[in-house]
């Protein structure tokens, strides 16, 4: 039996340990949990509903995000342009935007969030106008990434703003968002270089000692990131027509810098947010070498900036085909949710085995 003084230090300890051990055990879990879906997923002729949409219930996932497709390829039939259709599309009618709702919905909570994702590439767009390609400083034309002023200007921007629309219209999601609209190497064309002046003031592109074009002068950033936020007013302005329907768009993370951005990319956060309502962060560390923490640093810096406009997209994807594995996941999502991420997401869900849904399940239930 323990003394009255032996009693008071194991209780004292024991009232500690409880106090430590709660706090230790306590668990962030942020209010929007979304999984994102790809192309692959939804035109395909062996879904995988089935089994998708009971793992979204168990994960407590609130929030799905379905990629539609590209100005120059969909998942469904837009009778404006009917021949972007994919090809298992046309072939069957089928809008496999509308039967992926159909089939997730109902493994949902009722109140959950919609975001539909196009894809801001247009390889097929370029291979039938070349003019619309991006050109490298040797001269290169790109197959997949549009010129600074194919992409703001003149018809890609149209069917993209008019996109938009549509999608709006047929879905009513409560968010467009768009992806792979960044800016490579290919902005140095002679349409570019008119567009690059006529932003800057300067006569040329800034050029090396060498008299090569200085590719990673701070002006390029900014003018590319100016013209991006230019586009997405538009597409804002088109989304805020339908029951104030909101805007995101990806955006490439800050690897070098935790307090830093993407701007020679396009992506000057604070620019874009200018635009766009929230901008989401690739936080594919799996493929940069960084620690799955290293989004939590990136977090702390983004909340201290702007607030709760941006979600955190954990990616799956890891070197020679490989894929992060579920330890490095939860730890992924755990850094980002305790550094105060109000949104987040796990992109793809074909990546994703029972191990990861799993994680998922452990820690997004609400204690």
């Amino acid at each position: 039996m323990l003394n009255r003084r032996q009693f008071m230090i194991a209780a004292t300890t024991a009232a500690a340990a409880t106090v430590l051990g709660g706090c230790a055990a306590k668990k962030v879990v942020p209010e929007e949990r979304s999984m994102n879906f790809g192309f692959e997923d939804l035109v395909t002729a062996t879904p995988r509903w089935a089994d998708y949409g009971p793992n979204l219930q168990k994960a407590h996932v609130n929030t799905i995000s379905l990629a539609v497709g590209r100005t120059d390829w969909l998942a469904f039939e837009w009778s404006a342009v009917p021949e972007i259709s994919a090809n298992m599309v046309q072939e069957s009618g089928t809008d496999y935007v509308a039967e992926a709702l159909d089939k997730l919905g109902k493994f949902l909570p009722k109140e959950y969030q919609l975001t539909l994702t196009i894809d801001a590439l247009l390889p097929n767009w370029i291979s039938q106008q070349a003019n619309l390609a991006g050109t490298t400083p040797s001269g290169k034309k790109s197959s997949e990434f549009a010129s600074v002023t194919a992409l703001t200007e003149g018809a890609v921007a149209e069917r993209l703003v008019n996109l938009v629309g549509e999608l709006c219209t047929r879905y009513t999601p409560h968010r467009i968002a768009l992806t792979e609209l960044m800016f490579d190497n290919a902005t140095f064309g002679e349409d570019d270089l008119k567009s690059y002046c006529t932003t800057t003031g300067a006569k040329d592109w800034p050029r090396r000692n060498d008299g090569s074009i200085n590719e990673s002068h701070a002006s390029i950033g900014q003018w590319r990131s100016k013209a991006l936020a230019s586009l997405l007013s538009k597409v804002k302005a088109e989304a805020r027509r339908h029951d104030d329907t909101q805007l995101d768009v990806d955006v490439r993370a800050p690897w070098d810098d935790a307090e830093g951005d993407r701007t020679e990319s396009g992506h000057n956060y604070k620019m874009l947010l200018e635009s766009v309502d929230r901008i989401v962060v690739w936080n594919y560390f799996g493929l940069e070498n960084k620690p799955p923490t290293y989004g939590g640093e990136v977090t702390k810096e983004l909340k201290k900036s702007f607030s709760d406009n941006f979600t955190m997209s954990s990616g799956l994807w890891a070197p020679d085909n490989q894929t992060v594995s579920p330890r490095d996941l939860e730890t992924s999502l755990q850094a980002v949710a305790k550094a105060g991420a109000n949104s987040v997401s796990v992109t793809p869900a074909s990546m994703m085995t029972p191990d990861h849904w799993h994680v998922l399940e452990k820690i997004w239930a609400e204690d």
